[in-house]
């Protein structure tokens, strides 16, 4: 057991399980194993079997907990459950526990991390980061990932939109609707399900239905509310678009930040993009290539990453002549164009605003069979680290670890300083995904995979990786990328910009303008602190809200509701259990953040 620091001193409390999750697997059975590939194992329930078994699962345990508790977890990949589990160590306690002083449970992590707790300070406290083990799975079965993010984003919006807008009387028979979906949500989270490694079957006949039954009940809900919500007409966007123009195969197009260069010989690539105020291009090379790799691996791994695996260049846009689409949208300049990988056709386009740093792209397609699908840049920055965002913290990685090239998982975005001049380059990213970073500055990102299944020189297939998978239909990659001429991730607010990378003209319009709409209700100081939950309270009374920052703000941070009188604020733990009470100065709550997730109980 340990504490789980990132960087900016966000913490989670960890089990390490040292001996496999199926360490208690053979409780009750002799043999050698009841692991799929290797079942050679018999029924043997005796008192004296169980206990030698318990007496040896803690003599291996109990050298690495500094607690009185250990955890021998049961259950590995498809071995069935032990008949009468609880009657087994029931009989144990009652025969052995006066003797050994081992008292065995049947319970869940959640039940032993709670037993931890209490001696959370004999814990060490660690930075590691466990990636890369495989890496293929970051960015296996895209479509059933996006749908996953948006039964939850929508699960959220819903529980918002119940709440906020001044009906509280309906807020818990609604949580009560959502509580399926709620269900739902949380099974998709399971480790080959997210993932997308589970085989065809299972994903097109299970997975997929329960997500798409799901979220039109979410749906339903949203749209029932949405009538309430005042029309908010869009206004007419004020920024100029940028100026263009067209010089035989080559495309220029200045903005107040940048000057871009297209190559329609090249594919319709970025050639140059030099910042107004600079005379060094930021990209210097083909950028925005897309390139198609012929990829033996599969669901769990990548070509490169196994013996007799192939990862090799197999096509690329740039070797193609194009037609570039020029048309002005929502103030800014969108630019498109087709191009074919392997028989596969795909749309790209870039949406560039005169406002804004920031340069949008979008690539929508599906990667051919076996294949996949890698959109390029060439930074000419010389970086010595990756900064990225994950799940609640900030993480620093090295270019290469374990593999090469190493595809790191990509959250939230990663971002790129030279290491000599201090200008940078970042990459935001809607979606989960992976993204590798070479030493010369060249990023290679995951748009789609298709890779069917691992085998080694393309024949034969991996024991351990038994499941096959097939995309079905089109995916579209959605990113945005900025130059940083100073500062880091903090001064160039990128975990701010990545949550706005939705507002692109490409989303549901109508999904943004309902979004919008309740997050103005909630006003939260510093603006680098999101409510990313409103909900009636699971455990206790009134409304739960959910705070996240990426870095732990040094002062107290203010929320506000205006439309609702708040009588009692109280600090609680994720699990909605009251930690302390809160200063409520009129209609405004104080919390000093313990960490960059916060929640606090309102009523």
């Amino acid at each position: 057991d340990f504490i789980w620091r990132d960087r900016n001193d966000a913490q989670v409390l960890c089990h390490w399980n040292a001996f496999t999750y199926g360490q208690g697997d053979m409780l009750a059975y002799g043999g050698v194993s009841r692991v799929y590939l290797a079942r050679i194992a018999f029924p043997l329930r005796s008192a004296r079997h169980v206990a030698r078994r318990i007496r040896q699962y803690v003599a291996r345990l109990a050298p690495l907990s500094r607690t009185p508790y250990m955890l021998c977890p049961i259950g590995f990949d498809f071995v069935e459950p032990i008949p009468d589990l609880t009657g087994l160590l029931d009989r144990y306690n009652q025969t052995h526990y006066p003797s050994s002083g081992v008292w065995v449970v049947n319970a869940s992590m959640d039940d032993y991390l709670a037993l931890v707790e209490c001696h959370r300070d004999k814990l060490p406290t660690l930075e590691l980061d466990p990636n890369p083990y495989w890496t293929g799975f970051y960015t296996a079965r895209p479509t059933l990932k996006r749908r996953c993010r948006r039964l939850v984003d929508d699960l959220i919006l819903a529980e918002k939109l119940a709440i906020l807008p001044g009906d509280q009387g309906a807020a818990a028979p609604i949580a009560q609707s959502l509580q399926d979906a709620w269900w739902t949500a949380a099974v998709s989270n399971h480790h080959d399900f997210i993932t997308g490694t589970s085989p065809d079957n299972v994903v097109e006949t299970e997975q997929i239905p329960w997500l798409e039954r799901a979220s039109a009940a979410v749906e339903r809900i949203i749209e029932q509310y949405a009538l309430a919500v005042p029309a908010h007409p869009t206004a007419p966007a004020r920024a100029e678009p940028p100026a263009w123009r067209r010089e035989g195969h080559l495309i220029h197009i200045t903005t107040a930040f940048y000057e871009m260069t297209l190559d329609e010989n090249r594919g319709g690539a970025i050639a140059q993009l030099r910042p107004r105020d600079a005379q060094t291009p930021v990209l210097a090379g083909l950028s925005g290539d897309l390139v198609s790799y012929r990829d033996s691996g599969g669901l769990w791994r990548m070509g490169y990453e196994f013996w007799g695996g192939i990862w090799k260049e197999s096509a690329r846009a740039s070797a193609q002549k194009v037609r570039l689409e020029i048309r002005e949208r929502e103030g800014g300049l969108e630019v498109a164009t087709r191009v074919e990988l392997d028989g596969q056709p795909f749309q790209r386009a870039l949406w560039i605003r005169n406002d804004s740093p920031l340069v949008h792209c979008r690539v929508e397609g599906m990667a051919a069979a076996g294949h996949s699908v890698i959109l390029r840049f060439a930074t000419g920055i010389r970086p010595q680290s990756l900064v990225m965002g994950t799940p609640g913290g900030i993480v620093v990685r090295p270019l290469k670890r374990v593999y090469d090239p190493t595809f790191w998982p990509l959250h939230h975005f990663v971002h790129l300083r030279d290491k000599d001049r201090g200008h940078g380059f970042a990459i935001l990213h809607a979606m989960p995904g992976a993204i590798a970073c070479h030493p010369d500055g060249h990023l290679e990102l995951v748009a789609m995979r298709n890779a069917t299944r691992e085998k080694i020189l393309g024949l034969v297939g991996i024991p351990g990786n038994p499941a096959a998978g097939h995309e079905r239909e089109p995916y579209a990659c959605e990113l945005a990328f900025l130059f940083t001429p100073t500062g880091d991730w903090r001064e160039n607010r990128l975990p701010m910009l990545a949550q706005e990378l939705a507002n692109t003209p490409w989303h549901d319009t109508h999904r943004r303008a309902l979004s919008r709409f309740v997050d103005a209700l909630i006003r939260v100081e510093p603006s680098h602190v999101q409510a990313v939950a409103v909900k009636p309270a699971w455990r206790g009374p009134g409304i739960i809200l959910r705070l996240y920052a990426p870095a732990v703000p040094e002062s107290p941070v203010q929320v506000r509701i205006p439309q609702m009188d708040i009588k009692k604020a109280v600090l609680c733990d994720a699990r909605e259990r009251d930690i302390k009470p809160l200063d409520v100065l009129g209609d405004t709550v104080l919390v000093t953040m313990p960490g960059t997730v916060t929640t606090i109980r309102l009523e």
